[in-house]
């Protein structure tokens, strides 16, 4: 029941003195992990979640929980409607969570009470100290919050916010796709608020506040932001919205599960983005393990290096943006093999049996055909059945990738 908090560092090119640029990771013991193992065994049959909720579930990523936003967002452009969207952020959800709160729901789902009684006096007895480098505080207990990077906490975090997806459905409001309501998609305390009008948004906003109060999720009204995404010379006018008494910002762009997002839903934004840290990583790895063979050298670039982050979501996008990043693809392998800049990118691939950019994009995009399928996510099949996903994809790539 004891456990070292290891704070890490959230933004490495932002200010380190500041406490709110970490993320306290909870160091916890090997018989704590086998414990909360034995523990989840037992809960998975009373904790599921909504599928609104993409996080910590077997099968879901966070590529399908952006691939859920896209496609609302672009079924509501393609007819003419415009899309309000809220991005929200919890302070500290994890840390803040009240035990007696999590408890009462775990009582409502039925679990047995001896397990209720267990976690109740392990939740009570657990203590903590600050590892800080060699420097280690003396230990404290704890009375809210489920420690981050243990094998329970995300998995009790998602119910613990389950309700509010409840209250979000029941309301009606918002977006939907053939009656089935999709005003909001979550991965753990990620959550992406949708709607066809500001009032409906603010109305979805309203009922995330009240369930904030009532169970101790502060929504932050710096880093919450508003964007709408609207057709095509489509002239609209974007009225104030608010998270209690708080407003929120319009912002033209915002990062949302690792992708930008933009507001005029284009994505070579993102690609350009990933195409620096792209040089980035290769000149790293050249740094580190230049010296070392070519074969350690392909081994270590196609772990780091090969791909992309959901390249299988950008839909739109300029050619030239596609040609830099191919373009790009081609440098750092010839930067990491040692080879001339003006050799033959055909010949480097055929010769190291190493897929060119074409090819990997087209494996990206199938594999994730292929996962689509058999999602058992409901928002996912909706999307798949009501919109043809596949002839989309494959259409729109089809000019860049020869198919």
């Amino acid at each position: 029941m004891k456990s070292a908090i290891v704070p890490i560092i959230k933004n490495k090119t932002g200010d380190s003195s500041d406490k709110n640029n970490y993320r306290p990771i909870a160091s916890v013991t090997a018989s704590s992990k086998i414990f909360e193992i034995c523990i989840l065994d037992i809960l998975d049959i009373y904790i599921i979640t909504h599928d609104h909720q993409f996080g910590f579930k077997t099968k879901h990523s966070t590529d399908m929980c952006i691939f859920s936003v896209k496609s609302i967002i672009k079924y509501y452009t393609e007819h003419n409607s415009p899309v309000y969207t809220c991005f929200l952020d919890a302070s500290k959800a994890f840390d803040k969570v009240n035990h007696w709160t999590l408890f009462n729901k775990l009582i409502k789902r039925k679990v047995p009470r001896l397990i209720v009684r267990i976690m109740l006096f392990w939740y009570q007895k657990q203590s903590m100290c600050v590892k800080w480098g060699k420097t280690i505080s003396k230990y404290f207990p704890v009375s809210n919050g489920v420690r981050q990077g243990g094998i329970l906490s995300p998995k009790l975090f998602s119910m613990y916010v389950d309700d509010l997806s409840n209250k979000l459905i029941d309301s009606k409001i918002g977006c939907h796709i053939d009656n089935h309501c999709m005003n909001h998609v979550m991965y753990a305390d990620d959550i992406c608020i949708m709607a066809p009008s500001a009032v409906a948004l603010q109305e979805l906003l309203n009922i995330c506040h009240e369930y904030g109060l009532n169970n101790d999720i502060t929504f932050n009204p710096i880093k919450s932001v508003c964007m709408v995404f609207k057709p095509k010379y489509y002239k609209l006018y974007c009225p104030v919205v608010s998270i209690g008494s708080e407003m929120l910002e319009y912002v033209m762009e915002t990062k949302y599960l690792g992708i930008l997002f933009c507001y005029d839903d284009q994505d070579d934004k993102d690609m350009l983005r990933q195409m620096r840290t792209l040089y980035a990583k290769s000149n790293r790895l050249v740094r580190i393990f230049g010296h070392c063979s070519t074969d350690v050298k392909l081994i270590l670039f196609k772990s780091y290096c090969s791909t992309f982050y959901c390249p299988f979501l950008w839909s739109a996008f300029k050619k030239t943006t596609f040609s830099k990043l191919r373009v790009a693809y081609n440098n750092v392998h010839r930067l990491v093999l040692k080879l001339p800049w003006r050799c033959s990118a055909s010949n480097m691939y055929a010769s190291y049996n190493i897929c060119n950019f074409e090819a990997m994009m087209r494996k990206e995009i199938y594999r994730f055909l292929q996962r689509l399928e058999q999602m058992p996510n409901s928002i996912i099949q909706t999307i798949y059945q009501t919109w043809d996903i596949r002839f989309n994809i494959w259409k729109y790539w089809g000019d860049f990738l020869h198919t």
